[in-house]
């Protein structure tokens, strides 16, 4: 008997010992909860970084509020193992999908970077859990929103009379509604060609018939939620549930649309979770920003015009170092890059200094820097706007941490400050007024250092001035802005005359060192 109680020890302890080398492949692989916040990410397109910082982003925004339910995201299989890691990384439960091919290629499809957004489909599709809640990679949640798993089979938010919009949805899969959609593919049109006009072409109608959520009475012990009444098939969710970030300024300013009650919003599961202080006052659960590419928040100089991408960036700023990758780097090949065309721009001018007939040029730019022409100022002018949007291009579009307006404007500055004294050393090598003198003369007018001064500190009160409360909306902020930026280009017209009398007008008494 007792050999057989050893025996029968022996193999259960071998069979745990094996069980427990499986346990973490199982975990990581796994979903451990009934319910799940999904989102999509695939690459092949100009904007795949910016979306893996999206992601990292919103799904750091739903661990800062305490959800109990797993972060899942759909790799599809053009991802790198790199991001896959990366994801990972985070908590997050990684599941390939393939890419689903877009049947309006060549039709209603204008922007390619939306070509693999009918990834969305494969939602439907994950059977493991209940239900899910899909959400765009440009979301943020600012409250738990864990109430979301009470609505119906599927919900979502208008955003006008026609359609709802498919940045948040709430999903029961099934696999014959998976079916189904992936059917509709070739019959149902699309008037975006990608997932918004196919989903509301699919769902619209349902949806406008259906009440509007409000949420259900739930127990809500420990991590387990239990859903007590019958549910519909679906339901129109509030705005606040996922306020498109412009409705914000709208109320905000111009008061036409008033959303208090979600202010004081408390959820069935869990009291108001908010993540950062920056978010205290905005009468939603997620904030989602849908728009053009170049004011997405990520890139740097969309802060400056809306003030709601600060939340965005207060929760970037709480992620590990270790999950951000894109400041240091960012800033060093954006000053490469920098210095580098500054160089190949030297080197051009050099050599058109050896090719072209220099005396009849010489003589021709002094003619004009003399006549101090109207056309002259104006190219200046031109030219001016033509420097701000060099720089705009090329600096970081991923800063860490949240000062990205500043640092992108104090980059803007230091390039124009140095421009400024790269360029008087190019008019003294061109033009070279006095042959006696080894370095560029208007170096040494203390005129000439005292409007570099000037412009810089009038530039970086621009960039003070912009940060102020005082201005009604932001339009006035804007205008006030390009005023500011007009009377600097200005100054430097007037900045440069004074570099060019410097240089032409041969009053070596200017010249402290002659």
């Amino acid at each position: 008997m007792l050999r057989w109680v050893l025996i029968y020890l022996v193999l259960v302890g071998g069979t745990s010992s094996s069980l427990e080398v499986q346990v973490p492949i199982q975990r990581q692989n796994s979903p451990t909860s009934r319910f799940a916040y999904v989102t999509v990410h695939y690459e092949g397109t100009s904007r795949d970084a910016e979306y893996v910082l999206g992601v990292q982003v919103l799904m750091h925004s739903i661990k800062l509020t305490e959800s109990p339910y797993d972060l899942v995201v759909l790799a599809s299989n053009s991802v790198s193992e790199k991001t896959k890691s990366l994801f990972r990384s985070m908590g997050c439960r990684v599941v390939d999908v393939i890419n689903i091919e877009n049947p309006f290629v060549g039709g209603t499809l204008r922007n390619k970077g939306f070509i693999y957004t009918l990834n969305k489909l494969h939602v439907w599709n994950m059977l493991e859990y209940e239900r899910v809640v899909y959400l765009d990679a440009d979301n943020i949640l600012i409250r738990n929103s864990d109430e979301l798993f009470l609505c119906g089979e599927f919900c979502a938010v208008f955003m006008n009379p026609c359609h709802f919009h498919t940045g948040l949805l709430v999903v029961t899969p099934s696999a014959a509604e998976y079916q189904r959609l992936l059917h509709a593919l070739g019959h149902l049109e699309s008037f975006d060609g990608a997932d918004q006009g196919f989903l509301s072409s699919m769902y619209s109608e349902m949806l406008r018939e259906s009440k509007l959520f409000t949420p259900m009475k739930s127990t809500y012990a420990g991590a387990k939620l239990e859903i007590k009444k019958p549910e519909p098939k679906g339901m129109r969710l509030p705005v606040g549930y996922n306020i498109n970030h412009k409705y914000f300024y709208e109320q905000y300013h111009w008061k036409l649309f008033y959303l208090r009650q979600f202010a004081s919003m408390t959820s069935p599961i869990s009291p108001v979770k908010v993540v950062v202080e920056s978010a205290r006052g905005i009468p939603a659960l997620t904030v989602g920003y849908p728009m053009a590419s170049v004011l997405k928040p990520w890139n740097w100089w969309a802060g400056f015009f809306m003030d709601l991408h600060s939340v965005w960036h207060d929760i970037r700023a709480t992620l590990p170092a270790s999950q951000e990758h894109f400041g240091a780097e960012e800033a060093v090949k954006t000053l490469l890059g920098f210095f580098s065309s500054l160089a190949l721009l030297t080197a051009a001018l050099y050599a058109f200094k050896i090719t072209l007939p220099m005396r009849l040029i010489q003589q021709r730019f002094t003619d004009l820097a003399m006549r101090n022409s109207k056309h002259a100022r104006h190219a200046y002018m031109a030219f001016r706007i033509a420097l701000v949007i060099l720089v705009f291009r090329i600096a970081p579009a991923r800063v860490h941490p949240l000062a990205p307006v500043n640092y992108g404007y104090g980059l803007t500055i230091f390039m124009n400050v140095f421009l400024h004294i790269y360029f008087a050393c190019v008019i003294s090598n061109f033009w070279d007024p006095h042959q006696e003198v080894s370095m560029p003369p208007v170096l040494y007018v203390t005129q000439f250092w005292l409007y570099i001064a000037i412009t810089a500190a009038f530039e970086f009160f621009v960039v003070w001035f912009s940060t102020w409360n005082v201005f009604l909306n932001v339009l006035w902020r804007l205008f006030s802005i390009f005023c500011s930026l007009v009377l600097c280009a200005y100054w430097q017209v007037m900045f440069y005359r004074v570099v060019l009398n410097a240089e032409f007008n041969g009053k070596k008494e200017r010249l402290r060192s002659l």
